[in-house]
């Protein structure tokens, strides 16, 4: 599985022989975009503008929103629905969890995820290779719950996500408030990764992609 780190929660993955594309973002985003990448899947967790601009790449498969629950060659995807808040939704409306299964690694991506669920409703996204999790607070969950969650799915991989740098004005925190006091944490030079059931241990822990 090969891993690019596009900005704030879009992430493009390679896997299966398929392109998959997490919540793309609008040109409002400040981060480099690949403009009109061709992707098979773009998922899609909540149809805000900094996670839905599907006009920005080339689409040759299908866009996933909640509910999906399929196979495409041999890759597995599934959502469930939550929350962008800790209101049930009234503030911000839903948001879809969304697992990515292939290549014997299973992905758990979860959108702007507002609230902590309840631990029987998230089984089905336990123990993931790879967790990719908001931290910045605000519109999403915040470091704290972030460390609540994770205790919760018990991911090998964490990849925090969302979260404010020099390029991005919300009023959210940076990610080294969700890196305090943490260990395993890796801090990668490149936008991209491999990672596969050889060398994940390698990198066990938190995965810090630059921006």
């Amino acid at each position: 599985m090969k891993i690019r780190f596009i900005g704030h929660a879009c992430f493009l993955i390679e896997i299966g022989g398929l392109k998959v594309m997490t919540d793309p973002f609008d040109e409002s985003v400040p981060y480099k975009f690949p403009e009109k990448e061709e992707v098979d899947i773009v998922t899609i967790s909540h149809d805000h503008f900094d996670h839905n601009a599907t006009h920005r790449v080339k689409i040759k498969r299908e866009v996933l929103r909640d509910p999906a629950d399929k196979t495409i060659d041999g890759l597995r995807f599934l959502s469930k629905s939550f929350f962008h808040d800790e209101e049930g939704g009234k503030k911000r409306g839903k948001n879809a969890i969304f697992l990515i299964e292939g290549e014997n690694l299973r992905l758990v991506h979860l959108g702007d995820l507002g609230h902590i669920p309840v631990e029987k409703d998230v089984e089905v996204f336990k123990n993931p290779d790879i967790l990719m999790i908001p931290v910045g607070g605000y519109y999403t969950i915040d470091s704290k719950k972030a460390d609540k969650i994770i205790s919760i799915l018990s991911p090998i991989i964490t990849i925090p996500m969302h979260y404010k740098t020099g390029k991005l004005e919300f009023p959210i925190s940076t990610v080294d408030d969700f890196l305090k006091n943490k260990e395993n944490i890796h801090k990668l030079e490149s936008l991209e990764i491999i990672i596969d059931k050889v060398n994940i241990d390698k990198y066990r822990g938190i995965l810090v992609f630059p921006l």
